[in-house]
């Protein structure tokens, strides 16, 4: 998930994942449940989304990482 927003990618997790609040909290990604359902909300979610809501959230990934996983923090 680090390594991912860090570049600037947006994160599709699970809701067991220990940072999906954190992620979701940024608008750095999209969570779902951990099921077939919950993954398939996220790829369609995901490609459904518009190309300038995608930009942000990529940039709010870099942010969500700048200021929670930054090794300087």
């Amino acid at each position: 998930m680090a390594e991912a927003a860090a570049c600037g990618l947006p994160v599709l997790i699970s809701d067991k994942v220990s940072i999906w609040r954190e992620l979701e909290a940024d608008g750095a990604g999209l969570v779902a449940p951990y099921d077939l359902s919950g993954t398939s909300r996220l790829l369609s979610g995901w490609l459904e989304m518009p190309e300038d809501a995608r930009r942000q959230m990529r940039d709010r990934a870099r942010k969500c990482f700048a200021s929670r996983c930054e090794i300087g923090r």
